[in-house]
């Protein structure tokens, strides 16, 4: 249980790091999203959110929802996952979670 919440607050961590990383590059002045190779590889990384986020629950998402969407679903499914491994942390002790 202490395994699977520790990865899936990694991948939502990586995922969610990458999508600030998207954000502060598109705000970067003289910085073009689709050219800069750092983009593209935050690109890639985030995308396969980006793409969940577009089909489901609703089908059609404007391209800018989809983004917001992932984003928001990321924290919830961070936060959740978060509480998982404080609770397998508690239930196993302290030393078992160090």
């Amino acid at each position: 249980m202490l395994w699977l919440a520790m990865t899936l607050k990694l991948v939502t961590e990586v995922a969610l790091m990458a999508m600030l990383g998207q954000w502060v590059l598109a705000h970067w002045p003289g910085v073009v999203p689709g050219v800069n190779p750092f983009w593209r590889l935050l690109d890639w990384i985030s995308a396969p959110f980006v793409r969940w986020a577009t089909r489901w629950p609703r089908p059609v998402v404007l391209p800018e929802q989809a983004r917001r969407r992932a984003v928001l679903a990321l924290l919830v499914l961070w936060l959740l996952a978060t509480t998982l491994k404080v609770t397998a942390c508690l239930h196993a002790g302290v030393r078992a979670c160090q």
